[in-house]
């Protein structure tokens, strides 16, 4: 059972598109993106001085394909709250190495021009929902 409808959670990235700076080790691109709680109930975002940042999934072949998880410290905070009708506006800076590099976390895929999304989780009343993004697409600048 949901704490909240989902229409009433949303995670919306600033911008349709981004582009990011290849290497031959890594990846690199800014995210904006704001989470939007519409419902009448308070939603708690964990990690380690929060919020998180969101996962990410590649649509390939029909489906949504994780590849991205960030790499957060394990520690004890308290959670970012986000009350009911607040929107929560965030920026993230995504780096993740390719295979062989020693550059983490790995990005999970080598085709990276494509449709991706956002995945984040949060909590209410133990109680938890995982919120997905808008589709936005990632092309490349190749730094190489």
């Amino acid at each position: 059972m949901l704490w909240a409808p989902v229409d009433l959670i949303r995670l919306q990235t600033e911008d349709r598109a981004y582009v990011a700076d290849v290497t031959e080790q890594s990846l690199e691109f800014q995210l904006s993106f704001r989470y939007i709680n519409q419902s009448g109930l308070t939603a708690y975002l964990h990690g380690c001085y929060p919020p998180q940042p969101p996962a990410i999934d590649k649509r390939v072949d029909g489906d949504w394909v994780p590849v991205y998880d960030p790499i957060v410290l394990a520690c004890l905070s308290p959670p970012a709250e986000v009350g009911p009708q607040t929107t929560l506006h965030e920026q993230v800076r995504v780096v993740a190495g390719f295979p062989g590099s020693d550059i983490g976390p790995e990005w999970g895929t080598e085709e990276i021009a494509g449709t991706y999304r956002l995945r984040w989780r949060v909590e209410e009343r133990g109680q938890h929902l995982t919120v997905f993004s808008n589709p936005f697409t990632l092309s490349v600048r190749d730094a190489r």
